[in-house]
Order: C-alpha cells, then structure tokens, then sequence
C-alpha cells in the first residue's frame, strides 16, 4: 500500500466534510488502517517457510515498512495538531491515557528495532526466535490500536475501528 496523502482529505478548516468529524480523527483513521495493512503484510511473510530463500529479506521489508506506517502514525497522532495533544486539551481526564499511548509508541518502536537486530544477525537466525519477536510485536500493536480505538471513542463517541 502506497502512503496515505493526508493533505488531500480536508476540505474544511476542522472538520472533514465527507464524514462529519473532525480532520485529527479521519487523520488518525487513515493512519491506523495503514498500519493495520502492514500488520497483515509482515504476517503474510512472517508465515512463510523460512527455509526459502527470499524469507528473510521479504521479512525484513516487510518490518522496514510497518517502521516507515507506525512512524507515520507517531508523528501524525502526537504532533502538535495531531489527535493526541486534541485529545488532552478537549477531553482532560483521559491525559493518562493519552500518555500511555505515547509511551506505548516509544516501546512498540523499540520492538520493532529489536525484532530488525534479530532478523538481520550474522549467518541464518533462528526462525523460531524471530517468529516469537514479529509475533509479539504484531500482537502489542493489535492492543495498541484497540486502546486507541478505545480513547477515541471515550473522547469523541466516534468508532475509529469501523473499516479495518
């Protein structure tokens, strides 16, 4: 899947008029069904025979491009624009929540990078070791997407997780 182009949505200042919500949450739908996209496409490859030989560096692509979605989303949704800091300042009492999330992102980047180490060690890693890494990683960022979900939902009474 291409990048989504954000820039072309908005027809109104605020407000996304095809949907009726406000652009930092059609903003954050989009970014969240890109990373789903590239959760689907890592666990295609992830579920390949390992003993081929293109296993490993259709892997690595395919984690090099969840980086590049979950990045996106990152930067989209803690900008300072962006659903998060919209979030704290119209709905306060989910400030913790908020930080969760952020802190969330920093840890799912992390695994991420560790997944990419074990991947790209010297000689044939383990499949079994990388499988458990990629595993995890997709299962915390399913987690990840269903607690954004929740907080969108809570600020906005809006169901972001509609279309995935």
């Amino acid at each position: 899947m291409s990048p989504i182009n954000l820039s072309e949505r908005s027809t109104s200042p605020g407000v996304d008029s095809e949907l009726s919500e406000p652009v930092h949450v059609e903003r954050a739908r989009l970014r969240r069904l890109e990373l789903h996209d590239a959760m689907t496409r890592l666990e295609t490859q992830l579920a390949r025979a390992s003993g081929s030989d293109s296993w490993r560096h259709d892997l690595e692509k395919a984690l090099s491009d969840l980086g590049a979605s979950l990045e996106a989303h990152i930067q989209d949704v803690e900008g300072g624009e962006g659903l998060l800091s919209r979030v704290v300042d119209e709905t306060p009492h989910l400030a913790a929540e908020v930080a969760s999330l952020k802190e969330e992102h920093q840890q799912l980047s992390a695994a991420r990078f560790r997944a990419l180490a074990t991947l790209r060690q010297p000689g044939r890693p383990d499949p079994d070791v990388v499988r458990r890494r990629v595993t995890s990683l997709l299962g915390r960022l399913a987690l990840h997407r269903q607690r954004g979900a929740e907080l969108v939902y809570d600020a906005y009474s809006v169901d972001i997780g509609t279309g995935d």
